[in-house]
Formats: structure tokens, sequence, C-alpha cells
């Protein structure tokens, strides 16, 4: 469930639950009710038979389906992660300047920053992301850092 990432209060209504307190016991009181009494046993874990390994999947999307999307779909994230990715696409100085940080979930930085040839790309994205005259500590330390580590190699 936590893989589709909707809220705790979606989840209740996707799976019928209308309760605010649901622990382990009622979670496994729920399956049972669901699958029949003799569906899990204390052996699953030994268990290969995918019927068994994926019945919480196939349960959460039967759920899912038979649910009327109206009452949660705004609160499950449907779109891939918004990520720049060092490995493969860096933005240059001017797109780094124009960029909503609030549109981005995440930043993979270029392997071996540290190195001369990586060092100006991530320097882009320090001081786009730690812009504010806040972080301006932090900055010195990470560039001071970089330079005793790179003097010591």
């Amino acid at each position: 469930m936590a893989t589709i990432g909707a809220t705790v209060h979606a989840w209740r209504e996707i799976m019928g639950v209308n309760t605010s307190k649901f622990n382990g016991p009622d979670i496994e009181n729920y399956l049972k009710a669901e699958f029949g009494q003799d569906f899990f046993s204390a052996v699953d874990k030994n268990n290969s038979d995918p019927l068994v390994q994926f019945a919480d999947q196939s349960l959460c999307s039967y759920k899912i389906k038979k649910c009327p999307e109206k009452k949660w779909t705004a609160s499950i994230k449907r779109e891939c992660p918004r990520r720049i990715d060092g490995n493969t696409l860096w933005l240059n100085p001017q797109e780094w300047q124009e960029l909503d940080l609030y549109r981005i979930d995440d930043v993979r930085i270029p392997p071996k920053a540290y190195t001369e040839e990586q060092w100006d790309k991530l320097r882009l994205m320090m001081d786009r992301v730690f812009s504010d005259k806040k972080f301006d500590k932090v900055r010195e330390l990470f560039i001071k850092y970089r330079n005793d580590y790179v003097s010591s190699t």
C-alpha cells in the first residue's frame, strides 16, 4: 500500500476500514475475513504459491478498482518523480536559475562530484538550492570539505 502513496484517509476509504485504529491483529482479521480463515497458515513464509505471496497486492488492486474514484483520486500521486539526474541530464546555469525548486522531487548529483570535471556542475546546483543567506555557512563548509578532500587525495 505504501508504494501507491495514498494518504491514510484515502486507504481507509479504499479498503473500507471505518476505524482510525487499525493494528496488526486487525489487519490479519481483515484479510481472513476477505480471503477466508484457511487461506493463510503459519507456514506461509515458506509458501511459494503466488496466490498467497501476492494476496495483499491483489486485494488492494481489487479494492482500488471497486472504490468510487472521485473520493480519493486527488490524494494519490500519479506522475513519476521529477528528478534531475547528474548521470544523464544536468541543467545549465540559466536553467538552474529559472528552476522552480518546488517542482523537483529529487536531485541525483553527478558521480564523483568532487572532481574538477564535475565540481562546477555541483556548484550550480548548490548555489541555487542553498542560495539563501542563511546557508552561507553551509556552502562555505561544503566547499572547504571538498577542497580538503581533493588536496588529500
